[in-house]
């Protein structure tokens, strides 16, 4: 466990100092910072709206807390809805730029966390936890689960959470920019992985690694960096959520996948969300 928390947070720190903005969102090949953030809050508004349902109304007087911030591109649009944010990352690097470019948002906290846990909060202390594009990430079942019983502990009686679990996509994945590979593969390639041995992995990820260089030079896409662990993990089933939220005393109120287009690859993912609340 302590070897996989330490390979997240070292990898997560090399792709912010690479490129932050690419990394955490790679729909296009460079970001401008006020677009990154405007898709971002576009993001936000379409994924808070079952939320906000549930509440009936924008919950102005509620405390949050987003999992896996980054640089704080959904951050951002969070703060103008919530009274406080407290937005938590792996990687130190990420956490340092997102101070410094979000250093507007008096009602925002970002915070280095472990990876594994929630220990920086007392128990009851939210009425909103939410996470996106971040679990995706997580290669060990145990640390996802852990996080649903943390979640459990943190959020008030009624609060809710929408978490982010998993993604396939649909069509085309452009590797570099250019190079065209079945969307089916690369949901496949996390089982592959996780049955090879970690010797021809760690050969694999670095002759792709140099490849990757290369041909980085010629599209002027970024490089792959870090670990392909921590680049495609084996998503859990969905019997496989529903027996960790279970074991959480977390109730699910939805189960789904919903389909988002990527702009600018001329793909499609199809993602799946946890909807959810401590009765």
């Amino acid at each position: 466990m302590k070897n996989i928390l330490k390979v997240m947070e070292e990898d997560w720190d090399l792709r912010a100092e690479t490129n932050a903005l690419v990394y955490a969102n790679s729909s296009r090949k460079h970001w401008e910072l006020n677009e990154f953030f405007a898709q971002g809050e576009k993001e936000v508004n379409l994924f808070i709206k079952d939320v906000v349902k549930v509440w009936g109304s924008v919950p102005k007087d509620k405390r949050m807390l987003e999992i896996g911030s980054g640089i704080g591109r959904q951050t951002r649009a969070f703060s103008k809805m919530f009274a406080e944010v407290y937005a938590l990352d792996v990687s130190n690097v990420m956490i340092t730029k997102a101070k410094q470019l979000n250093s507007d948002l008096k009602n925002v906290k970002f915070i280095k966390t472990n990876g594994q846990d929630l220990r920086n909060f007392p128990d009851n202390y939210f009425d909103f936890v939410y996470s996106y594009g971040t679990f995706q990430h997580i290669s060990d079942k145990r640390v996802i689960s852990n996080y649903f019983r943390e979640i459990h502990r943190v959020l008030k009686i009624g609060g809710l959470f929408k978490i982010h679990l998993a993604v396939h996509s649909k069509g085309w994945y452009f590797a570099s920019g250019f190079i065209p590979i079945p969307g089916f593969i690369m949901d496949y390639l996390p089982f592959w992985l996780a049955k090879t041995p970690i010797k021809l992995v760690k050969i694999l990820e670095f002759l792709y690694t140099k490849v990757s260089h290369i041909l980085s030079k010629v599209s002027g896409v970024p490089p792959f960096v870090g670990s392909v662990v921590t680049a495609v993990a084996v998503p859990p089933t969905n019997a496989q959520i529903t027996q960790m939220i279970q074991n959480s005393d977390l109730s699910i109120l939805e189960l789904f996948q919903e389909e988002l287009p990527e702009e600018g690859q001329g793909r499609k993912y199809v993602i799946t969300w946890c909807l959810g609340q401590k009765k």
